[in-house]
Parts: structure tokens; sequence; C-alpha cells
């Protein structure tokens, strides 16, 4: 397992009770055994229904409880899917992590609004599919991560084709050099 020294800052996505079902045990704790190694953890969570949820402790497993170094974690809530309708439909990631970075620099929400024919980018993927109802979005807890995402993150968690992958994007987008350790992800 690569190990990272421990000014590194630690990203936990999506380790929840209701992906418990998908996540390996071993994943589990040796996702929290690792954390002890850091002094900054983020643990950024989806809320997909209010009904499942336990907002008093953010969903986490309660295996997390056993250690006392996680009442520390920073926690952030996100938005389910804000990439996902490009990533499902094989848009380039470079393409999106472009897009993602001149949305975020220029205060635009929803690519919808963006005229691609006026966007000074090199893009790989199609422009008319890039303008189509098929949209991303900037989710809201961008305002959040700005101040408190160091450079070169190290991420964990899952699921690693889709959450996990959107918040790399993301912080590849926000120019914060993240890195993903496959090690503990599902």
């Amino acid at each position: 397992m690569k190990i990272f020294n421990n000014d590194s800052q630690l990203i936990i996505v999506d380790v929840q009770k209701v992906f418990l079902d998908y996540i390996p045990q071993k994943i589990v704790h040796g996702i929290l055994e690792y954390s002890k190694n850091f002094e900054n953890v983020l643990y950024i969570y989806d809320v997909l229904n209010s009904d499942i949820v336990d907002f008093s402790n953010h969903d986490m497993p309660d295996s997390f409880f056993e250690y006392d170094h996680v009442h520390a974690f920073d926690k952030y809530q996100k938005e389910y899917a804000f990439f996902r309708n490009w990533m499902d439909t094989g848009v380039d990631e470079e393409d999106i992590i472009n897009v993602a970075k001149y949305m975020i620099e220029n205060g635009v929400n929803d690519s919808r609004d963006i005229d691609f024919e006026e966007l000074d980018l090199e893009l790989n993927t199609d422009i008319d599919y890039l303008q189509g109802d098929d949209c991303i979005y900037i989710p809201d807890v961008v305002s959040d991560l700005e101040h408190v995402v160091k450079d070169r993150p190290i991420l964990v968690g899952g699921g690693h084709d889709e959450c996990l992958r959107e918040i790399y994007l993301l912080l590849q987008a926000m120019d914060k050099g993240p890195e993903i350790n496959n090690n503990l992800t599902y």
C-alpha cells in the first residue's frame, strides 16, 4: 500500500451506511486505520434520500465510532451525480475537467448556460452533445471545498468509478491535484 506523509489531507468519499452492502468491511476498517495517519481528514457524503440518512452522524457506518478520531473529521454533504450525465455517456474526462473549471471560474452553475461555440477550449467531445439536455452542474459543496481542500489530497472510498471519480474530477477542475489510493476504494 502506498503510504503518504501525514501532512497530506485525506478525503473519505461515500463510506456510509446506505452503501455498506457494496463496501467490503476490510475497506471500511482499512480506511479508518489509514485515517489515523492524517491530521486533516474530510468526510464527504451523499444524501440520496432523507428518510434513509441519519443526519445526526452523517450516515457513517457504526464501525466508524469504534475509532475516537472520527469525531474530528470535517464533514461535508454533497449532491448526487453532478457530473454523472457526462461520465456515464463517455464524455472525455479532460473535457469534463476543463468545462467544470471554466464553470467554477466564471460562476456558471449549469453547463446548459454555456455557449460552447464561443468557448475558447479545445474539446474532444462533440459540441452538439455538450450543448444538449444531458448537462453537468457545479455542486454547492464547491464553495466549502474551495476553502478547506489542500493541494494534493488523497481520496479513498467510492464508488471508484462513480462518486469518488466525480470528486476526483471536481478537485482536478479546482486545480487541487488529487490522488486516489486505489487500495482503499470500492
